[in-house]
């Protein structure tokens, strides 16, 4: 009984997904097309250039949409590193010393403010 819910699920969770996927892809569609229109209409673009344009902005679409994953992807890896790192301190600090690091700890809005005062990577000075 568990395995048979455990797979249900897992067709479930898939079939959302796939959705989702479907759903963001008829949405990205769409306003190229809608990008598309607008930019022939104001720029009277020739039929040639009108697909041309529309075969560049589903490049830069996919393009980007590929980048997020793997942003969103070292997201994750870096976030398990960082639970391993912290599971490690368990292991020879004490908790009075782990309950100190934390307070150590900067704030969401400390942390926040201290980026706003670094200069832009590649900047220049």
């Amino acid at each position: 009984m568990k395995y048979s819910l455990a797979i249900l699920a897992l067709c479930l969770f898939a079939f959302t997904a796939t959705a989702q996927t479907d759903e963001a892809e008829t949405s990205e569609t769409t306003k190229i097309e809608e990008r598309v229109a607008k930019l022939k209409e104001d720029l009277s673009l020739t039929a040639d250039q009108e697909s041309k344009l529309r075969e560049a902005m589903t490049v830069q679409v996919e393009g980007l949409r590929e980048q997020k994953m793997k942003i969103r992807e070292a997201e994750k890896a870096m976030k398990e590193i960082n639970r391993g790192y912290h599971e490690s301190l368990k292991g020879f600090l004490s908790e009075d010393q782990l309950s100190k690091l934390r307070e150590m700890k900067p704030s969401p809005e400390e942390r926040q403010s201290k980026e706003k005062e670094k200069p832009a990577k590649g900047g220049k000075h």
